[in-house]
């Protein structure tokens, strides 16, 4: 069973509006896929301010203050799972950075989030899907896209994630990547770097750490 809120994400004012729309069909919220999402590729110096607002707006404002919205709520219960779907553009692949901005603010929000959900009973992860979906038929090359369409079916993802929504997981705090049927986790590490930065020439000195 299902209901439809056509409301844009984005404000509190509409997560709110949504999050309510949601408890009156259903009297609770234990799940949130934050998955609603625009990218308008362009140069770093041709991006409009107006779209830069829009992408930050739907990608990062609007799963913020959706969490926030059912936040309470689960607390109460001590009982959620939240999933933001955030984009491998986050490490940089060019003319994409409004949107590499707003996926990577995700990032952020879900491992803090993850940290203060712990203990509540809200599980917190993100995911950084590779699949088929209309923004792909964006890009210019009909081999790029055609393939993507043949071999990285969207409903591959969605059965890779369906584990970490349920009750039977116990993960919070993980960065995902799935698509086309593989799964891994994505981790943030640091070298062994070295001792004595103390001048910019012993930096230059050791930038092989």
């Amino acid at each position: 069973r299902a209901v439809a809120n056509a409301m844009a994400v984005g404000t509190p004012e509409s997560a709110r509006a949504i999050v309510a729309h949601a408890v009156d069909a259903f009297g609770k919220v234990d799940i949130l896929v934050n998955n609603a999402g625009v990218a308008r590729p362009c140069p770093f110096t041709a991006a409009t301010d107006e779209n830069l607002a829009a992408e930050l707006r739907t990608n990062l404002l609007g799963p913020y203050a959706l969490m926030r919205a059912v936040w309470d709520g689960m607390a109460i219960r001590r009982y959620g799972r939240i999933l933001n779907v955030s984009s491998n553009a986050s490490f940089g692949i060019g003319h994409n950075t409004s949107y590499a901005t707003a996926k990577a603010g995700l990032i952020g929000l879900t491992l803090d989030t993850a940290a203060e959900g712990r203990p509540l009973g809200i599980h917190v992860n993100a995911l950084m899907p590779v699949a088929y979906t209309r923004m792909i038929e964006g890009i210019p090359d009909p081999n790029f896209v055609a393939w993507f369409r043949r071999h990285m079916a969207p409903e591959k993802v969605a059965a890779a994630i369906a584990f970490f929504l349920s009750s039977e997981s116990h993960v919070t705090g993980h960065v995902l990547s799935s698509g086309g049927g593989r799964l891994s986790r994505i981790v943030f590490a640091s070298s062994s770097g070295f001792v004595g930065a103390t001048d910019a020439e012993t930096t230059r000195d050791h930038l092989d750490m």
